[in-house]
């Protein structure tokens, strides 16, 4: 082979070398970015449902708590529904095992302002 088929055959190796790296390139940008955009999307669904759940623990504390205060001691104000809404689920707790002492609704309500 001539010098000049030589270094044609190496330019043109070079090109389609560089050629196949950009291309080779694209490809995994655009598949890292699919699966960048899958793996976020299932991540962010895993947050929510995690988000939901964890909220949805709150409310039924929340309601049980609700619901024992209305078996102990009769009728609830609805100030007391929307102090109750207002509290952390630690919150609702440390009132429900509070209102085991309770002797009346005003004792119970003094406990949840201590919060």
């Amino acid at each position: 082979m001539s010098p000049l088929m030589r270094e044609l055959t190496r330019e043109a190796e070079e090109r389609g070398r560089d050629a196949g790296r950009k291309e080779g390139l694209q490809t995994g940008l655009a598949r890292g970015l699919r699966e960048g955009r899958q793996d976020g999307i299932q991540e962010g669904i895993r947050a929510g449902l995690k988000a939901g759940r964890e909220e949805g623990r709150e409310e039924g504390q929340i309601r049980l708590l609700e619901s024992q205060l209305a078996q102990r001691f009769g009728s609830v104000p609805d100030t007391v529904h929307s102090r109750l809404a207002s509290l952390s689920a630690t919150q609702v707790e440390a009132v429900a095992l509070r209102l085991v002492t309770a002797d009346t609704l005003e004792g119970a309500l003094v406990e949840l302002r201590a919060l």
